[in-house]
């Protein structure tokens, strides 16, 4: 079994790039923006609705590397205009603590202006506390401390929720994102998208807006 999420990181790990990996197929419609829909359960099939089957050999393909305690995968597709907001600043993803769990597994690509990765030592004080204060607010303010390099078009990177990154904020439209991710729990949270083939089971979720920012 891995080893728990570290509520304090570090923070800044590298991302891994993939030289052995699914070919992308062409999104089929102009426009689609998905958050975290989720696409298989444990012990279930896949599920895609027909806008999603162009993923289905991408998933299938990280679904053999994942360990079996990554059972939930969810997707995320952002094609056409740049309609997201917040992806622009430096951020984790999987950065979850209300339950203790292992680290998820995120797989990203985009077609053009790829992903920046902000790489160094980034560890929150003792007093942060994930479940008061908001690691994206804490991470802008010591991103002067790391390095920043920009990953490779049309490739797949591997992420850790230890890995800093974001959106180059000068990327232009349109502009297809992918990010597929192996979970150990369920995300019930109602911004994301629901899956027409499943059950609804999201619930309203005010837990991000509440956090504040760690005045150290």
């Amino acid at each position: 079994m891995a080893a728990l999420l570290r509520p304090r990181g570090p923070f800044g790990e590298y991302p891994t790039k993939l030289y052995v990996l699914p070919q992308v197929r062409a999104v089929p419609v102009p426009q689609l923006h998905i958050l975290r829909m989720r696409v298989a359960s444990p012990f279930e099939a896949l599920k895609l609705p027909d806008t999603l089957k162009f993923l289905e050999e991408a998933i299938c393909h990280f679904a053999t590397r994942a360990p079996v305690w990554l059972p939930w995968v969810y997707v995320t597709v952002r094609h056409g205009d740049i309609k997201e907001l917040g992806d622009d600043v430096w951020h984790v993803d999987g950065y979850s603590m209300r339950t203790p769990h292992p680290p998820e597994v995120d797989y990203i690509w985009s077609d053009h202006t790829p992903t920046e990765f902000l790489v160094g030592r980034f560890e929150p004080p003792a007093a942060f506390n994930p479940l008061k204060h908001d690691l994206a607010l804490w991470l802008q303010s010591r991103a002067a401390n790391g390095h920043v390099f920009q990953g490779e078009a049309r490739c797949w990177y591997s992420l850790s929720p230890y890995v800093v990154h974001r959106r180059p904020a000068y990327a232009s439209a349109p502009r297809t994102f992918l990010r597929i991710s192996f979970l150990p729990i369920e995300i019930v949270d109602d911004v994301q998208t629901q899956n027409p083939l499943l059950e609804d089971r999201r619930r309203p979720n005010g837990f991000r807006a509440s956090l504040t920012r760690l005045c150290q």
